[in-house]
């Protein structure tokens, strides 16, 4: 079953979301969860990953959105997720973390929609699908692997 995962503290702007998400994109499901530790441990839980993430971000706490990406790249089946932000001032991101952390948009919260946020969704949902069937990591929602790792495999390529 493809999801995707909805990380937001305010019930009312994550239903709404919620909703627009679930009008766009071809997940058969929208997980909510209030902060990126529940996301995480969601994830954690779950064979199936996230088609995609979208996530209101918050920089005063302890726990951030910034802790969740930086975990989902340290594990070569959840590093390729992509991500859609939205935050009080986007600009507080630096451009240059987005591709690392597959950010494919971060939307400034005042200004948004839904529905906006849904199509950045789809386009995310899409562009990953595109790169992760040109990679050797696998396909977005069950990564698969052979048993080796990509360092492995590409060791092995260097020495035929």
């Amino acid at each position: 079953m493809r999801y995707a995962l909805l990380i937001d503290e305010d019930n009312w702007r994550a239903e709404a979301i919620a909703s627009g998400l679930k009008s766009h994109l071809e997940a058969a499901e929208i997980i909510v969860v209030s902060t990126p530790v529940q996301a995480m441990t969601y994830v954690d839980d779950h064979e199936q990953l996230p088609s995609v993430i979208v996530a209101k971000a918050t920089f005063n706490r302890s726990t951030t959105i910034i802790n969740l990406l930086n975990e989902l790249q340290s594990y070569i089946d959840t590093a390729a997720i992509p991500v859609v932000l939205y935050m009080q001032q986007p600009q507080q991101l630096p451009t240059e973390i987005r591709p690392f952390y597959h950010i494919t948009e971060v939307f400034d919260e005042q200004t948004m929609t839904p529905q906006q946020l849904a199509r950045a969704a789809t386009l995310a949902q899409q562009q990953a699908t595109q790169w992760l069937a040109q990679s050797p990591y696998g396909r977005v929602g069950n990564i698969q692997d052979s048993g080796k790792t990509h360092v492995e495999e590409a060791a092995g390529a260097d020495h035929e």
